[in-house]
């Protein structure tokens, strides 16, 4: 029994909770993109949600005014604020706890999520454009995490940390190979390292083409 035990493929939590989050996006009524999220903590699901209408409205399907004036959905409510207001709506505390999405949430998400108390952000797919926003913001959100875990290939997080006391330059060059602000980062490094980073430039364009297969 404890040899067969052993021969179990189990999935490990993050891959559990993309897993999950994949199926609640199949829920979804946005026709531009389904997209799931689950609010986890403990390794115990606290909320979840998908990209549809409001409740008791209309589903998107079909419906003209989604795009009506703009490019962008209007009548979709995201799977990040579902899941936000379905906490609320039961009286779940989402303070220090994570969110496990299949698509990278988008910018006014992520800062509800961050005010809602979510520290850790865990994404399937990297999407464009606003993840690279993302990775910029976490210059100046202490704690706040990022981290892409795609189908295929090594995770990749993404966290700057005041508390961190010995940072290296790869600690830096991680930065630009996330997408994040050449100036910005080069300026951020030699003020933390105190000496002048000479071949940040040459570093940028040297990892153009692995940027491109990150943010794809």
């Amino acid at each position: 029994m404890a040899d067969r035990f052993e021969q179990l493929a189990r999935k490990d939590w993050n891959e559990y909770f993309l897993d999950l989050a994949a199926m609640v996006a199949t829920r979804g009524t946005c026709e531009r993109l389904q997209v799931g999220a689950v609010v986890v903590r403990d390794h115990l699901p606290l909320a979840m949600g998908y990209a549809g209408s409001m409740r008791k409205a209309p589903h998107c399907e079909g419906q003209e005014i989604c795009k009506e004036g703009t490019s962008h959905c209007q009548r979709t409510v995201h799977a990040e604020m579902n899941a936000i207001a379905m906490a609320a709506r039961e009286g779940v505390r989402l303070k220090d706890a994570d969110i496990y999405t299949t698509h990278t949430p988008c910018w006014n998400c992520f800062k509800v999520c961050v005010n809602a108390g979510i520290r850790t952000f865990y994404f399937r797919h990297a999407y464009r454009p606003d993840v690279k926003t993302l990775y910029n913001a976490c210059f100046y959100l202490d704690g706040i995490s990022l981290v892409h875990i795609p189908e295929d290939g090594p995770a990749r997080t993404w966290v700057y940390s005041h508390q961190v006391k010995h940072p290296d330059l790869n600690y830096f060059k991680d930065f630009i190979r996330f997408g994040c602000d050449l100036e910005l980062t080069k300026m951020l490094a030699e003020r933390m390292l105190g000496v002048k980073w000479t071949g940040a430039e040459e570093f940028a364009k040297s990892i153009e083409t692995e940027k491109e297969k990150i943010f794809s």
